[in-house]
């Protein structure tokens, strides 16, 4: 070969090069290795569940590996803050619930200030909290819970999932419109543990998202007395809601499981991640598990999950005032 034709040669091989640089950069290879993504809650809850069923779903679309990683703390905002912090690459992204950025921090020093400090990719799934007691209990309804709640001030004790979650928030507005004193007892670790407390007789109730716990319903164990957010679900058709039975109506914003990112990561891994977990939340296997779970499913854009957690702040500053959780920051 000439001087002239290795010259050309090896200006082909550096083009080349430079053009699958610039492919990875945009998300053309993407992903090249595994994907952390992190769980804000320990097994055995929701968010856990929801994650490892929608990863699983999502690898042979994206044709990749998610590494599903549970980090518990701070009623959720560990992990939140650890996603927002992290390099901007698209190797780490993680499920939360809008709470933990809308709310949580109206009412804590975090490391970040708000939505407007993370990449929304989508939101998946929406799960409205229901109250579950030990299946010998004596409380049959939700009405019956309350009366008794109203004969012994401060002795029934409900679980929630952490103190700044939406579970706490109906309790207390459950407080306030029922003229009880329910004593709440935070477990910001997850439903889990919280499950755990309930049917060892540690605690009398549970408020979480009613997924992880039917398998106990079915197994005779826990009684489910009612659906605290909107009206009955389709797949517990004949669990009455609160507004039935004691005409409570929540103004708390229904729980949802949304997938974030950090600031700063490239259009294209955005769009290919929106995607993937579209396609795979609207797939025939993550629609039987969400019937299963009692959740629905509600996909939105990241332009529309930024404009659902904007409109959210609000409602939970009003929120944060009314049932004395602490004054607002911002």
């Amino acid at each position: 070969m000439s001087d002239w034709g290795r010259f050309f040669a090896i200006l082909v091989i550096v083009a080349t090069g430079f053009t699958l640089l610039a492919c990875g950069l945009k998300g053309g290879s993407y992903p090249s290795t595994d994907i952390n993504f992190l769980v804000p809650f320990a097994p055995g809850g929701a968010t856990d569940a929801v994650s490892r069923k929608l990863t699983q779903e999502a690898e042979p679309l994206l044709k990749g590996k998610f590494v599903v990683v549970n980090k518990p703390g701070a009623s959720g905002t560990l992990a939140v803050a650890e996603v927002i912090k992290a390099k901007p690459d698209g190797y780490t992204i993680g499920l939360t619930g809008i709470g933990q950025l809308a709310l949580q921090p109206q009412v804590s020093q975090l490391p970040y200030g708000g939505p407007e400090d993370c990449q929304p990719i989508l939101n998946v799934v929406e799960l409205p909290n229901a109250l579950f007691v030990q299946s010998q209990a004596s409380w049959k309804t939700l009405k019956d819970f309350m009366e008794d709640a109203k004969k012994q001030p401060d002795q029934i004790r409900v679980a929630t999932t952490g103190k700044l979650t939406a579970g706490s928030m109906i309790m207390q507005e459950l407080n306030s419109f029922s003229d009880v004193k329910i004593t709440s007892v935070p477990f910001t670790t997850g439903a889990g543990e919280a499950t755990t407390a309930l049917l060892g007789g540690h605690i009398e109730a549970l408020i979480t998202e009613p997924g992880p716990l039917l398998n106990q319903v079915q197994a005779g164990k826990l009684r489910l007395l009612a659906v605290m957010q909107g009206d009955r679900l389709d797949s517990l058709s004949d669990v009455p809601s609160a507004a039935e039975q004691i005409g409570y109506k929540s103004t708390v914003p229904v729980p949802s499981y949304a997938i974030i990112a950090p600031k700063g990561i490239d259009k294209d891994i955005i769009d290919k991640l929106y995607k993937t977990f579209s396609d795979a939340a609207q797939g025939a296997g993550f629609k039987q598990f969400a019937k299963d779970n009692a959740m629905k499913i509600a996909v939105l854009s990241p332009d529309d999950l930024t404009k659902r957690m904007k409109a959210c702040w609000p409602i939970y500053a009003k929120l944060i005032k009314e049932v004395d959780l602490g004054e607002s920051t911002k």
